[in-house]
């Protein structure tokens, strides 16, 4: 006998979409996560319940003055109001990526490989009176990477 056998026993396909942020991470990052089990029934897998971290958390001390944005920016607001998605509060030029400031009340924008603008990788932030954008460090902290993890020279990289 010829052609594709068949399996009798059950598998299940679950889809999850999980955002960083739910996961103790600063970051508001979504992705869709398929799990396939094998002869397990659905929704069978649990998950932690995490401490829910904003900017403010991974904030460093005293930063190199060329993370600093000496530009005229628009603020639509200075709050000190905890939120659970990225506040934006401003806008540089024409407010386009790169060009938007956040609250550091808030998780963080997705970091990015490519963006364009004054800081099109990490995002501006309003922090003590200053729109600066973030440290190599601090972006480190947002994806979950240890303090003894060593950072490349470059911020570029």
């Amino acid at each position: 006998m010829t052609g594709v056998q068949t399996c009798a026993l059950p598998i299940y396909i679950d889809i999850y979409i999980f955002n960083s942020y739910d996961f103790g991470l600063a970051q508001y990052r979504k992705r869709c996560y398929i799990v396939g089990k094998y002869n397990a029934p659905p929704n069978i897998i649990s998950f932690p319940t995490c401490i829910k971290y904003i900017v403010r958390d991974i904030l460093q001390i005293n930063v190199n003055k060329k993370y600093i944005i000496n530009v005229k920016a628009s603020l639509l607001q200075k709050s000190n109001t905890r939120y659970n998605k990225p506040k934006r509060i401003g806008t540089i030029n024409k407010g386009r990526q790169g060009e938007r400031i956040y609250s550091i009340n808030a998780p963080s924008i997705t970091l990015v490989a490519q963006g364009g603008g004054l800081a099109g990788k990490t995002g501006i932030y309003y922090i003590d009176g200053e729109i600066r954008k973030l440290t190599p460090r601090e972006c480190a902290r947002l994806q979950g990477f240890t303090e003894s993890f060593i950072i490349n020279a470059s911020d570029a990289q």
